[in-house]
């Protein structure tokens, strides 16, 4: 059981979501757009308790507020988004749900979109931003990301689900490669969407590496 909670559109249409995301690149702009303009027309729905069922789509978590680090707000847990791809039916629904995840994505420090937190090699446009807590030979990280595509902010959401949170040293060792085959993104994405979505797991493990001695 969780809580889910409706995505304000902030009075953008999710429609402008970038194209070449799904298994080819034309029926993947035609299935990504229509997931993108579902979303954006999805009526808003109360704050109430959610269960997982075989006819009932699960919904993107809100982010949460770890007491850990004050303020700072967690990411939806990795296997938390495995288990509602598995839920889902069709990669249509997939796609929406992906868009619902950049949504709970924190907010993003508008001084922080310069050239020193871009992640080179994405398609669209991609910042990230790291912050650190506890011991300052093995910290934890905390990441924040954003970007200037729907879909693009979906799997930044899945990217910080596997690594924000984590200390450096952990996040050396986690196997991003077998989270996303479980998921089945690689099959699904475009080859510059893959490209994009390596540059930013080695921005982050850069980012782990550069803060262990």
């Amino acid at each position: 059981m969780y809580y889910a909670r409706a995505l304000p559109t902030n009075g953008k249409s999710r429609a402008a979501a970038s194209p070449g995301f799904g298994l080819k690149p034309k029926a993947a702009g035609k299935a990504e757009a229509k997931a993108a303009t579902a979303a954006a027309a999805k009526p808003a729905a109360k704050a109430g308790p959610h269960k997982h069922s075989a006819k009932q789509k699960p919904a993107a978590k809100a982010p949460q507020f770890n007491n850990a680090f004050t303020g700072y707000p967690m990411q939806a847990k990795i296997e938390d988004i495995e288990a509602d791809f598995a839920l889902l039916d069709n990669w249509e629904d997939r796609y929406r749900y992906i868009i619902e995840l950049g949504g709970t994505l924190p907010a993003f420090p508008a001084g922080a979109r310069d050239p020193a937190h871009k992640v080179r090699g994405c398609v669209s446009q991609v910042w990230l931003l790291c912050e650190t807590s506890g011991d300052p030979k093995d910290p934890v990280l905390f990441f924040r990301g954003d970007s200037d595509a729907h879909i693009v902010k979906g799997l930044i959401a899945i990217v910080l689900a596997l690594y924000s949170g984590q200390k450096a040293s952990a996040v050396r060792q986690i196997d991003a490669v077998s989270h996303l085959a479980r998921l089945g993104l690689e099959e699904h994405l475009t080859p510059q969407r893959s490209n994009g979505l390596r540059a930013m797991i080695g921005r982050i493990r850069a980012e782990a590496e550069s803060r262990l001695p």
